[in-house]
């Protein structure tokens, strides 16, 4: 096991596969955003309809709002794994924080001999919304390690929390960080690589199942519609099951969900309960 910069990943026909977050789905999406709010605009021009311009207003924010994960997923750091004939390199810095330092260790090297097993996983998780139940099901690849985890488990908590570099702007600095994990340490040896990727997971388990244990998937479903009733003690274990597991946004999510708190009082309330720990 070792890390490295992401610089330092072997690439090109130095690997076999290279599993990316998709550059045309983005660029799609884009696209029938910017078609929708043009259409909108023809026909409230042609019609006289006001509504229609505020509605293609909204498509227009929308498009705004996704322009950094369309190019974000035209840099050379969005790839999540790549696999050569002795094991993985995997990047576990979101694709969307790719203006963070590049000196940073965000790729760990893990060869075959340092995984006892392949799975493919699949959660399930429903949570409380107002006016009912809201699902989710997440995929992932969840493989097995051997040996001492602790160097990667603290690369994977500091890239968690490491501040947000600042950008000078005509208006001032600012700061963006994005809350997407895509890779998550769990019970010290398993690592969860969530799967939005291309290709996916099939062609993934095809590629590396002669050489290394491919286990029968899992499903798990995560049930937390009872926890609103449940002692408070029970539901700040489940809060900080989900931030140790890297899902602090989930946290973040289910605490609005049953305090009503705003998003920054939220926030608060998680980085306090797990700074008690």
């Amino acid at each position: 096991m070792q890390l490295m910069r992401v610089d330092e990943a072997p690439a090109g026909p130095f690997v076999e596969r290279e599993f990316r977050y998709s550059r045309v789905g983005a660029t799609v999406g884009a696209l029938l955003l910017l078609g929708g709010a043009g259409v909108l605009a023809w026909f409230a021009r042609m019609r006289s309809e006001p509504l229609l311009y505020y509605v293609a207003g909204v498509l227009v924010f929308m498009l705004v709002l996704t322009r950094r994960m369309v190019l974000a997923r035209f840099q050379p750091s969005n790839w999540l794994v790549r696999v050569d004939g002795e094991g993985l390199f995997i990047h576990f810095r979101s694709y969307l924080n790719q203006h963070f330092p590049a000196d940073d260790a965000t790729v760990v090297r893990l060869l075959f001999r340092d995984i006892r097993e392949i799975r493919e996983l699949t959660v399930r998780r429903v949570q409380p919304s107002q006016g009912g139940v809201q699902a989710e099901t997440r995929r992932f690849v969840e493989l097995e390690l051997s040996g001492d985890t602790g160097e990667l488990a603290c690369a994977l908590q500091a890239e968690a929390s490491r501040p947000a570099p600042a950008r000078k702007r005509w208006y001032g600095s600012t700061s963006v960080r994005y809350g997407h994990q895509p890779v998550q340490l769990v019970d010290g040896n398993r690592l969860r690589i969530r799967w939005e990727v291309t290709p996916g997971i099939a062609a993934f388990l095809r590629l590396v199942g002669n050489r290394a244990i491919v286990a029968p998937s899992v499903r798990l479903v995560e049930d937390d519609t009872k926890l609103p009733e449940a002692p408070r003690l029970e539901q700040e274990d489940r809060l900080l099951a989900l931030v140790e597991s890297g899902e602090r946004l989930a946290a973040i999510k289910l605490v609005r969900r049953l305090y009503g708190y705003r998003l920054s009082e939220a926030k608060r309330f998680v980085d306090d309960l797990t700074a008690k720990e």
